[in-house]
C-alpha cells in the first residue's frame, strides 16, 4: 500500500491555511483544500479526513499529494480539465462588433 504524502508546515504556511480556512469570503472548496492540508499536517489519515469533512479518501489523496509537490499554490485552482476548445475567438469578435458594420 502506498505511503502518504508527508505534511510539513512552516508557520507561515500554517498561517496563511487558517485564514483561508476562517476566511468568510473564499469559495468552500478553497476553504476545504485548507483543511485537508492542515489536517494531514496534524498526522490525521487520509481516511479520518475524508470522514470528518465528509468527501472522498481520493479527494483527500488528491489534495494532500499536490500540497506536498507544489505547497499552497498547488491548491489555489483545479487543473485544467479536458473538453472542447472554445472554436470562437473572443479577440475576432471584439474585432468584428467594433471594426465592421453588418451587411444590411
Amino acid at each position: 500500500m502506498k505511503q502518504a504524502a508527508t505534511i510539513t508546515l512552516t508557520d507561515e504556511q500554517r498561517r496563511e491555511l487558517e485564514r483561508r480556512m476562517r476566511s468568510q469570503t473564499l469559495d468552500a472548496r478553497s476553504v476545504r483544500r485548507a483543511r485537508i492540508v492542515l489536517l494531514a499536517a496534524d498526522g490525521v489519515g487520509n481516511h479520518e479526513i475524508a470522514r470528518r469533512l465528509e468527501i472522498s479518501r481520493g479527494q483527500v489523496i488528491a489534495w494532500r499529494d499536490r500540497f506536498a509537490k507544489g505547497g499552497i499554490a498547488a491548491i489555489e485552482s483545479d487543473l485544467p480539465r479536458s473538453g472542447r476548445k472554445p472554436t470562437i475567438d473572443a479577440a475576432e469578435i471584439v474585432r468584428m462588433t467594433t471594426q465592421t458594420t453588418p451587411a444590411g
